[in-house]
C-alpha cells in the first residue's frame, strides 16, 4: 500500500468570499507516484482551471506517473505548462493522465495537450447534458499515445475518425457517437473502415447505445484486418445481421471476444470458422438457439465460454459445446435450459453431455432439477454453481465427489426449493457410516473421493437433516458452511443455522397412529414422536414400540389417568390425572418423564429404584413438582430412593401436608425404636437363658431321669429331619439395608451344606408379603434374625420376627437365633 496524504486547502489567492466557496482536495500516493487534484468537490460547481494561481504547487520538484484532475477547467495554456507550474515532473512512456468530470466549456483543443509525453489518456464528462465535445484536433499533438479511453458524456465529431493517433494499442469508446453510422452508409463504410487506420490496435472496447435507440446497426470490418487485435468488447452496439456464411473472425488473431446486449439473435454456423479464440462472452443477447458444433472450430483453443442471460435450451447448449475438449469454464446463468440429465429424481446415473475437462460450471437460474452423474464422477470439475434452481431432492450419491486430482469440490445450491418445499437431502445412518469409512480408506482407481464444500441457505427440517448435520461434523469428506440453515418455523420467523439447531429433527411416519394425534419419526433413537393435542380416543392404538423403536408421547392436559404401558423414551404429561406410578410404568428405555401437576400420591419403592437406575443415562430428566405425595411411613424407602434419583424439581416437590419432601427427616414414628430395642433386649435375655439351659440340659435330663420325673419329656426324641414341612434349614430375617452382611452369612452357611431361605431370591413377586413370611418361618427348621439399627427400623423385619417368635412359642421344635450386629445403643452401653 502506498502512503496517501490528503490535503484540503482554501484557495488563499482568491478574495475572502471566493476562498469560502472554493476548496481543493489533493490526494498524493508517494509510493505509486500518483496525484489526484479535485478543483471543486462540491456538485454543481465548475471549479478552478488547471493553471489557476490558487492551485498549490508541490513543496519540491516531484515525479508523478499517474495524474488526475477532477472537475478542473482546461487551462488557458497547455497542460504541460500548467503541470510544470505545480512543480510536477510529468513526462514518461508509461504516464497516465485522467481528465475526470471535464466541464463542457471551454472545449479541449489540440494545443492543450501539446508537449505531453504520456502513454494513456482518460476523459470523462462532468455531465451528459451538456456533453463534453473536444475539438476534432485535440489529439493531434499526441502522436505516440498508446491508450485512449473516452467515457459517458464525451461526444466526438465524425471527422476525428481520420485523426486518431495510429500509435493507439487500446481504444475504449463509451457512447461517444463515433460509432453511429451516417444515414448513407454505403459511401462511408467501404473496406477502408476508419478503424482499419489503426494497425497497432490490440484492445478495442466499443459501446454505443444510440445505435439501438436510433435503430441504426453497425457493420464492423473483418477482424483479419487488425493483425494485432487480441481483445474485442462490444456492448450496447446494435450489430447488423450476419449472413450464414459470415467469416468475420476468419484468420484473425483474436483471443478474447465479448458481445453483450447487442441484439444478437443468432450465430451463423461458420461464425467462428478460422478463429483461434480463448475466451468468449456472449451475454445479455437474445440468442434462442445455437447451431450444432458452432464452436467446433475452437475445440483446441477455447478455455472459457460465457453464454449467460440468453434464451438457450438445454439440447442446443449441449449440441454446441460438446466438442470443446479444452473448455475449462462454462457459464450459462439465466437461461431456460431445464435439466441436462433427465427429470426423474430417483434415477441419478444420467450424464449431462457437457465437456469432460471443465473446471468451473455455472448454471444459476436455469431450471435445473438435479445434479448430473458426470458432475460427481469427473476428473477436474471443482466448482459447480446451481443457485436459484428447482432442485428439491439430493441423495448421498449426488454428493459423492470423485476426482483424478485431490482437490476439494465446491457446490453452491442457494435458493433451491421454496419456503413450502425447501431442499431435502436424503442422508441416513448407513450413508454416514459409509462416508466415515471412505474418509479413512480410499479404494484404488484413477478417481478417488475428495472433500465436498456444500453451500446452501435452506434445508428441510427433517430426520435426514439430522444425519446430514452428523455428516458435516463427523466425516472429513464434507466441510460445512456457516450459511447452511434449517428452514424451520420459529417464533421469530428466522431460519436457524444447521450447526446451531438444537431441536429434534423428525420425518413423516406412516404406521399406526392414535386418532386425533400426529406421529413423526425421530433420529437418532428411531423414536416415534406422538403428539396428541386433544382428548384421547377410548380405544387407543399406539404405534408399535420396541427397545430399538421407543415412543416419545406428548399429551394434552386432562387427558391421561395412567402411564401407558409402552416402551416409552419420553412422556410429556403435565397437568393430567395420574395418581400412582409403579415399576411397570418405568420402562428401561425411559429418559424423560414430565408428570408435573398431576395427582400422584404414591411412587412405589420398585418404581423409585427403576428411576434411580436410569438417572445416569444421558438426557435423563424427571419432573414431579405440583403433585402431593402421601409421605407415609411405608413410603419412606421410596422417597429416600427418589432423593438420589436426580429429580429435576425435587426441591419444590411437596407432601400432602404441603411441606416440602426434602424437609421430611423421618416418616415413621420414632417411639417404635425403644419398643423394638426392649423386645430385642428381652430376646437377648431369653437367648442367654436358653443357651444356659441348653448347656445344663444333659444334667437336667439326668436329674429328671434319676428322680423319675417328666420321663415322657426326657425320653421324647425330636428330629425335624423327617418333618415334610421343614424343607430348609434356615430362614434369614434381615433389613434390606444389611444385604451385604446377609449375603456373606448365607454364603458361609451354604458352604457348610445348610439350605437357606432369603426373601430377595426365593419370594415370588406379586404374592402377599405376610403370607410369604409365614410360609418361610414354617418351612425352615430355624429362623436367624440379623438384629441391627436398620432391622429395628424395618416394618417387614418386625413382621418376620413376630411370625418366628409366635411359631417358636407354638411348636417346641422351632428355634429362633438372634445375630446382633451394629446396634449403636448397645455399643454405647
Amino acid at each position: 500500500m502506498g502512503i496517501v496524504q490528503q490535503f484540503k486547502w482554501p484557495a488563499l489567492r482568491l478574495n475572502q468570499l471566493e476562498a469560502a466557496k472554493q476548496q481543493l482536495l489533493v490526494e498524493w500516493d508517494m509510493e505509486k507516484k500518483a496525484l489526484s487534484i479535485c478543483c471543486n468537490c462540491r456538485p454543481g460547481d465548475h471549479g478552478l482551471a488547471v493553471d489557476d494561481p490558487a492551485l498549490p504547487a508541490m513543496p519540491r520538484p516531484t515525479v508523478i506517473k499517474t495524474l488526475k484532475f477532477v472537475g478542473c477547467l482546461v487551462p488557458n495554456v497547455s497542460y504541460n505548462d500548467a503541470i510544470k507550474a505545480l512543480n510536477i515532473n510529468f513526462s514518461c512512456n508509461d504516464c497516465e493522465l485522467t481528465l475526470s468530470a471535464l466541464p463542457a466549456e471551454p472545449r479541449l483543443e489540440g494545443y492543450h495537450l501539446k508537449g505531453l509525453v504520456i502513454n494513456k489518456l482518460i476523459i470523462t464528462a462532468l455531465s451528459e447534458n451538456p456533453a463534453t465535445r473536444p475539438k476534432k484536433d485535440f489529439l493531434n499533438e499526441l502522436k505516440e499515445l498508446k491508450n485512449l479511453e473516452l467515457k459517458e458524456g464525451v461526444e466526438l465529431e465524425e471527422e476525428i475518425q481520420t485523426l486518431l493517433p495510429k500509435s493507439l494499442e487500446a481504444l475504449l469508446l463509451f457512447n461517444t457517437h463515433l460509432l453511429l453510422p451516417p444515414v448513407n452508409i454505403t459511401e462511408k463504410y467501404k473496406p477502408s473502415h476508419w478503424l482499419q487506420r489503426l494497425p497497432s490496435l490490440k484492445y478495442l472496447s466499443l459501446a454505443e447505445k444510440t445505435t439501438k435507440l436510433l435503430k441504426r446497426p453497425v457493420v464492423l470490418p473483418p477482424l483479419a484486418s487488425f493483425p494485432k487485435l487480441t481483445t474485442l468488447i462490444l456492448m450496447d452496439v446494435l450489430l447488423a445481421p450476419m449472413p450464414d456464411n459470415a467469416k468475420w473472425l476468419k484468420d484473425s488473431n483474436l483471443q478474447n471476444l465479448m458481445i453483450m446486449d447487442c441484439g444478437l439473435e443468432k450465430l451463423p454456423h461458420d461464425f467462428f470458422k478460422g478463429a483461434n479464440i480463448t475466451r468468449i462472452y456472449l451475454k445479455h443477447t437474445t440468442l434462442g438457439s445455437l447451431p450444432d458444433d458452432v464452436f467446433a472450430p475452437l475445440q483446441s483453443s477455447l478455455h472459457e465460454l460465457d453464454l449467460s442471460n440468453n434464451q438457450l435450451k438445454g439440447q442446443d447448449l449441449v449440441g454446441a459445446v460438446q466438442s470443446l475438449n479444452q473448455l475449462k469454464i462454462l457459464k450459462v446463468d439465466n437461461n431456460p435450459l431445464g435439466s441436462l440429465c433427465g427429470s426423474d429424481p430417483y434415477y441419478y446415473k444420467v450424464e449431462s453431455g457437457l465437456p469432460k475437462n471443465l473446471r468451473r460450471l455455472e448454471l444459476r437460474n436455469t431450471n435445473a432439477t438435479r445434479i448430473c452423474s458426470d458432475w460427481t464422477e469427473n476428473d477436474y470439475l471443482t466448482e459447480i454453481y446451481l443457485d436459484k434452481n428447482n432442485i428439491q431432492f439430493l441423495w448421498y450419491s449426488n454428493l459423492k465427489m470423485r476426482r483424478a486430482e485431490n482437490k476439494p469440490v465446491k457446490i453452491s445450491l442457494k435458493n433451491n426449493g421454496n419456503n413450502k418445499n425447501p431442499l431435502k437431502i436424503f442422508i441416513n445412518k448407513s450413508d454416514f457410516n459409509q462416508c466415515r469409512h471412505e474418509s479413512l480408506s480410499q479404494n484404488g482407481g484413477t478417481r478417488k473421493r475428495v472433500q465436498l464444500n456444500l453451500i446452501t441457505n435452506s434445508l428441510a427440517c427433517d430426520c435426514n437433516a439430522y444425519w446430514f448435520r452428523k455428516l458435516l461434523r463427523g466425516c472429513s469428506l464434507f466441510t460445512p458452511e456457516k450459511s447452511i440453515h434449517v428452514n424451520c418455523t420459529r417464533p421469530s420467523g428466522v431460519a436457524v443455522p444447521l450447526a446451531d439447531y438444537r431441536e429434534s429433527l423428525t420425518c413423516s411416519y406412516s404406521g399406526p397412529c392414535p386418532t386425533g394425534c400426529s406421529c413423526e419419526k425421530r433420529q437418532p433413537d428411531n423414536a416415534t414422536v406422538v403428539r396428541c393435542a386433544g382428548a384421547l380416543p377410548p380405544a387407543l392404538s399406539w404405534p408399535p414400540a420396541a427397545p430399538g423403536y421407543p415412543v416419545a408421547l406428548h399429551v394434552a392436559p386432562g387427558t391421561l389417568a395412567a402411564v401407558p404401558r409402552l416402551k416409552l423414551v419420553e412422556l410429556h404429561a403435565p397437568n393430567n390425572n395420574i395418581t400412582n406410578i409403579d415399576k411397570e410404568d418405568i420402562p428401561d428405555t425411559l429418559r424423560v418423564l414430565d408428570v408435573r401437576n398431576n395427582s400422584i400420591a404414591r411412587i412405589t419403592s420398585a418404581a423409585a429404584k427403576a428411576l434411580l437406575s436410569l438417572s445416569e443415562h444421558v438426557g435423563y430428566k424427571v419432573s414431579l413438582a405440583g403433585n402431593r405425595l402421601a409421605c407415609k411411613c411405608e413410603d419412606e424407602y421410596a422417597i429416600a430412593t427418589l432423593q438420589r434419583a436426580k429429580i429435576t424439581d425435587w426441591n419444590t416437590t411437596q407432601c400432602v401436608d404441603r411441606h416440602y419432601v426434602v424437609d421430611k427427616r423421618k416418616l415413621c414414628n420414632d417411639k417404635m425404636l425403644p419398643t423394638l430395642l426392649g423386645i430385642i433386649g428381652a430376646l437377648f435375655i431369653l437367648t442367654l437363658a436358653a443357651l444356659f439351659l441348653l448347656c445344663l440340659r444333659p444334667r437336667i435330663n439326668q436329674f429328671l431321669f434319676n428322680h423319675g420325673l417328666c420321663l415322657k419329656y426326657v425320653l421324647k426324641v425330636k428330629d425335624d429331619a423327617d418333618d415334610p414341612m421343614k424343607t430348609h434349614d434356615v430362614f434369614i430375617s434381615y433389613s434390606h439395608k444389611d444385604l451385604e452382611f446377609a449375603k456373606k452369612l448365607i454364603e458361609k452357611l451354604e458352604s457348610y451344606g445348610h439350605s437357606t431361605i432369603e426373601h430377595c431370591r426365593d419370594w415370588l413377586p406379586g404374592e402377599s408379603v405376610i403370607q410369604q413370611i409365614t410360609d418361610s418361618v414354617i418351612s425352615a427348621r430355624r429362623t436367624l434374625l440379623l438384629v441391627s439399627d436398620n432391622y429395628a427400623e424395618s416394618k417387614w423385619a418386625l413382621e418376620e420376627f413376630h411370625a418366628a417368635h409366635a411359631h417358636a412359642m407354638e411348636h417346641g421344635s422351632a428355634r429362633v437365633i438372634a445375630q446382633v450386629a451394629q446396634i449403636s445403643c448397645i455399643a454405647a452401653a
